[in-house]
């Protein structure tokens, strides 16, 4: 019986160590928005190792000629989160604003 290089708890933590370390490199720009416009109480150790792993995640994006694909990303975002249809709102066409 052949033994496996991997065993499934490996593989678990080897998965898991994976998805720690991309989501914050997919999520890089927001963190760096969200650190820069938050008030700064004290020295927060953390707050510090997140903005220069975000700030190091863009410039790898940047080189590799990614930051225009994260950008449209965003925007969507941006774009289905101020929609209209989230709020329940009613949505206005561009005649009906026109119109006294």
């Amino acid at each position: 019986m052949e033994k496996e290089f991997f065993s499934p708890n490996k593989k678990a933590i080897f998965i898991l160590i994976f998805i720690i370390l991309t989501v914050p490199f997919y999520e890089s720009k927001r963190a760096v928005i969200w650190e820069t416009q938050r008030p700064k109480q004290q020295n927060e150790i953390f707050s510090s190792i997140i903005l220069a792993y975000a700030e190091k995640s863009e410039e790898i994006k940047e080189k590799f000629g990614l930051k225009d694909f994260f950008e449209k990303e965003h925007l969507f975002w941006l774009k289905i989160k101020k929609s209209p249809l989230i709020f329940g709102e009613k949505i206005i066409s561009e005649k009906e604003e026109k119109t006294p």
